[in-house]
């Protein structure tokens, strides 16, 4: 039986989070509004922080300082709560667990701390660990907690305080209540559009306006797209056991620019990347791979178009010479890398009729440095799925990666 989002599900859901005081006034922030409320919460009442987190850190000497730092050297919250440990908490909400951003922090930030630290990585979506609740990363031990774990253990405290005497406890309780009610909503709907093989990679319409009305589709869409770069990094690595992560910054990464929101590979010899973002209201999955010209071939996926796309790092502008140079030397450099045989292989049968490309006789061009051409891969009512991303996605990468100006 083909899995479908069920869009009746997600718009009750957004209904109720548009009604919701929290959410609303998390909009602004998003994902820091969560680390600023725990923060909140730990200064406010570090006794009642401290149960939440018991197990998640040992007992120990947190040091002197504040009991709440946010921000320390792009560490997100760092806890100092009665008998325990230093903790530090990693929040992913709308993002992915990332194990190579735990290990550089483990490796860099919180080994400067010069102290005992629990790592505690608090997100929507569980890491892909071989055995779910911890890994070693960077010499030390990160555990993870869920979002809905974290609202069970606050609902005792809200209980609690909730029965004190004073007014400002007795608000302080149902505030923390109303956040653990409102966490679980943000879990059953990251529930409910999670991504299967067979499933479109694009919401349909229903969820898609129903998301816009709660504004949350900008982060349900991206949460899609990177578990969909998830598994296709999985397939990746699956195919080829050489496939390891770039840390961003290092010497080998200098070849991929920019890099700001990639996920870094080593694929074959070359330096690969994998990106979600948003563009024009829409999410935008590209993979790429960096030349030794310090041009990259890259493929994208966005509202319906399969692109192949080369950005060069020669003729770059927008002026009509400009470009016309720039679209000789990708002719002649790369006109084989405009091939869109394995996406008509793959759609064409299911799509009942050839997949139509555009630029065949001239390129498209993003200016200032890139020229492409497309083919529509969603029409028909038929949209591109989950497992045919992933595998045009692995094709392209890897022809991109033993790509031969010969």
């Amino acid at each position: 039986m083909m899995w479908r989002v069920d869009d009746g599900r997600v718009a009750e859901i957004c209904a109720e989070l548009r009604r919701d005081a929290l959410h609303n006034l998390s909009l602004g922030g998003k994902e820091l509004f969560h680390s600023d409320f725990l923060a909140w919460f730990a200064q406010s009442y570090p006794e009642e922080a401290a149960h939440v987190l018991s197990g998640y850190a040992q007992l120990g000497d947190p040091g002197r300082g504040e009991v709440a730092e946010r921000e320390y050297e792009h560490l997100d919250l760092i806890l100092r709560l009665p008998h325990l440990q230093l903790i530090v908490i990693e929040n992913k909400v709308w993002s992915l667990p990332d194990d190579a951003q735990l290990r550089a922090y483990a490796a860099g930030p919180i080994s400067r701390l010069g102290t005992d630290t629990a790592q505690i990585l608090l997100s929507l979506t569980p890491p892909a660990w071989d055995e779910p609740g911890a890994r070693m990363l960077g010499g030390r031990r990160w555990d993870y907690l869920s979002y809905r774990e974290l609202a069970d253990r606050l609902e005792p405290a809200a209980e609690r305080l909730g029965k004190s005497a004073g007014a400002g406890e007795c608000f302080a309780g149902q505030l923390v209540q109303r956040y653990a009610a409102w966490v679980k909503l943000l879990c059953r709907l990251a529930g409910e559009v999670t991504v299967a093989p067979s499933e479109p990679v694009l919401l349909d319409d229903r969820s898609r306006a129903a998301l816009e009305r709660a504004r949350i589709h900008d982060g349900i869409s991206k949460l899609r797209g990177r578990r969909v770069m998830a598994a296709l990094l999985e397939q990746l690595r699956a195919e080829d056991p050489s496939v390891e992560a770039i840390a961003p910054g290092s010497e080998e990464a200098d070849a991929f620019q920019p890099q700001a929101r990639w996920q870094l590979l080593r694929l074959q010899r070359r330096v690969a990347g994998l990106e979600v973002s948003f563009s024009r209201g829409m999410p935008l999955l590209s993979g790429a791979v960096a030349m030794d010209s310090g041009d990259r071939l890259f493929w994208q996926y966005q509202n319906g178009q399969w692109r192949l796309i080369v950005i060069t790092a020669h003729h770059r502008g927008s002026t009509p010479g400009v470009i016309a140079r720039r679209h000789a030397y990708v002719a002649d450099r790369y006109s084989k890398w405009f091939d869109f045989q394995a996406v008509e292989d793959l759609l064409g049968p299911a799509r009942g009729k050839q997949v139509q490309v555009k630029g065949d006789k001239g390129f498209q061009r993003f200016n200032p440095d890139s020229a492409y051409r497309y083919a529509k891969v969603d029409q028909g009512g038929l949209r591109i799925t989950v497992s045919e991303l992933i595998q045009l996605g692995v094709h392209y990468l890897n022809r991109a990666a033993s790509w031969s100006a010969g």
